[in-house]
């Protein structure tokens, strides 16, 4: 599965114009000339305590105004959570409970 080119996908279809960016920068798009977004994706993982989604950011400081998380639970159902980067706070990893 593509998800970044079904990331795209969706943004255009919602009236957004998005440019892919090379691997040159910390961020997937830049969305209207203006907003850095990075996209993540992660499948369920099963643990003793809970299910879970994992996203790692690569770095502590990021480069990016907004994530889109893409979750996995199989391969019909994908969710996508929209997190303003200000609200990470220099984590290294987005942790996210079974929806």
């Amino acid at each position: 599965m593509d998800w970044r080119r079904n990331s795209k996908k969706l943004l255009d279809s919602n009236g957004y114009l998005a440019e892919k960016m090379n691997t040159n920068y910390a961020y997937d798009f830049i969305v209207n000339n203006k907003t850095r977004v990075d996209v993540k994706y992660s499948k369920l993982y099963k643990g003793s305590s809970g299910n879970f989604y994992a996203f790692n950011l690569e770095q502590k400081f990021h480069d990016c105004d907004v994530y889109i998380l893409i979750c996995e639970e199989d391969k019909e159902n994908l969710k996508t959570i929209i997190i303003p980067q200000s609200f990470v706070h220099n984590q290294g990893q987005i942790s996210v409970g079974e929806t």
